[in-house]
């Protein structure tokens, strides 16, 4: 490029930077000594004493997360017990009732990790059902009863008879519901399909809460997802959060309410015969997908990451179930947070040793990461493992090729910031 002129008067009021960084963890500061009074007027400047070098952790202290990680996580050589000890280490330190989702997540991943695991151990972890325990414990006075359905004389239990005698399940449900007789509705309901019968749920439950308080609006809507997701009718259950205001803040605001309730029950006769978190009844993966989805479209990206860890789903550029929404990685994947979280999960959940490719590049940024921060050691161990994957991938291929590249000047920013006085060349080749 050609010299361009400057105006000797310009550089004069030319700001220059007061930070340079450079390619080793130290930093160099001075600091002018104090002026006095009359430095103003007499238009002269601090003194500089001394400089100082100090190293880069002294001033911008390193996160731990990023520092402890003992990555990276390769299948049949990490020792899964190590990961287990890292997790215990790292969240015994943190409250588990904290609000912050990024710690719920850890604490998700150090439930998934263990063999031992429940459904119920991931529902406390999402709700604290203790208090309901104790508030079923109390003695309560007995107070009268009203009654609760409305039962059919002879002459209408005969005209309902003769509906479904002749095929007519609608009439007979009409009938059944003018006269509030929700006994007989609900097991005509039933013979209609599983979405006729959870309308039939939702007019019941809205009748019997009908009193107008935030308490029986929570119970209303959550007894009724209860019933529809353990029908397989998930789907149309939540589709309504997206078109009721008041459903989907609801919905937003106690996710964590409305997943352990659903895994609390939970039991063993439901097409599975363990209780392990692995395995996830068919019904319940239903939910745990479109919940995710809603969470995802609410831009509550961490939480549905959360929600889709329960449901075991891969890390995957696929979008899922015929929607936009991609589970590629935990949360936002520019963050060193998501980077940990991703590659924890790709350990517990990936049956491929390989395995999941679409972190490939959160890897190697994860691996610039170390390098910028000045743990090289840390780096490098990224950039072995990721030059071993590549000589699997294909060569002629478009992504492979800036893939390589990239992984290439990293290895050499790596060599050249070497703790040494001279840099130690890394001569081996990535294909």
């Amino acid at each position: 490029l050609p010299d361009i002129a400057l105006d000797n008067q310009a550089l004069m009021h030319k700001q220059f930077p007061i930070v340079c960084w450079g390619g080793i963890d130290k930093i160099v500061y001075a600091i002018p000594a104090e002026n006095s009074q009359n430095a103003f007027i007499m238009a002269s400047g601090g003194m500089l004493h001394d400089i100082k070098v100090v190293s880069t952790d002294a001033v911008i202290p390193r996160d731990h997360l990023l520092q402890s990680f003992p990555g990276p996580l390769i299948k049949n050589k990490t020792k899964r017990k190590d990961i287990e000890k890292w997790l215990e280490n790292t969240c015994g330190g943190l409250p588990s009732d904290e609000s912050s989702t990024g710690i719920l997540i850890l604490f998700l991943l150090k439930l998934k990790i263990s063999e031992s695991a429940t459904w119920r151990d991931i529902s406390s972890l999402l709700y604290n059902s203790d208090e309901l325990l104790v508030y079923l414990s109390q003695p309560f006075m007995e107070s009268q009863k009203q009654p609760t359905a409305y039962k059919l004389d002879a002459t209408n239990q005969m005209k309902i008879l003769a509906h479904l005698q002749t095929g007519g399940q609608r009439e007979a449900l009409e009938l059944a519901l003018q006269n509030n007789a929700y006994s007989i509705a609900l097991l005509i309901g039933s013979l209609m399909g599983k979405e006729r019968w959870s309308e039939v749920v939702q007019k019941y439950l809205t009748d019997e809460f009908s009193i107008a308080s935030d308490v029986s609006h929570f119970s209303a809507n959550l007894l009724s997802l209860i019933f529809q997701v353990f029908v397989g009718n998930s789907k149309k259950a939540i589709n309504e959060f997206s078109l009721a205001p008041q459903k989907r803040s609801w919905a937003v605001e106690n996710w964590k309410i409305i997943v352990a309730a659903i895994l609390n029950n939970i039991n063993l006769s439901m097409e599975t015969s363990s209780s392990s978190v692995d395995e996830v009844p068919p019904v319940i993966l239903e939910f745990l997908v479109e919940f995710g989805l809603f969470l995802a479209h609410e831009g509550l990206s961490l939480q549905a990451s959360g929600v889709f860890i329960i449901a075991n789903l891969p890390l995957s550029a696929m979008p899922l179930a015929n929607s936009s929404i991609k589970f590629e990685h935990i949360g936002n994947p520019t963050t060193l947070e998501s980077a940990v979280y991703s590659e924890l999960y790709e350990f517990i959940c990936s049956k491929d040793p390989k395995g999941f490719p679409v972190l490939l590049e959160q890897k190697l940024h994860h691996a610039l990461c170390y390098q910028e921060l000045g743990m090289s050691a840390n780096a490098a161990r990224y950039v072995d493992y990721l030059s071993a994957i590549l000589k699997s991938m294909p060569k002629k291929d478009a992504h492979t090729a800036a893939f390589a590249h990239r992984l290439g000047e990293l290895s050499v920013r790596i060599s050249g910031t070497s703790s040494g006085w001279l840099g130690k060349p890394k001569l081996s080749s990535v294909w």
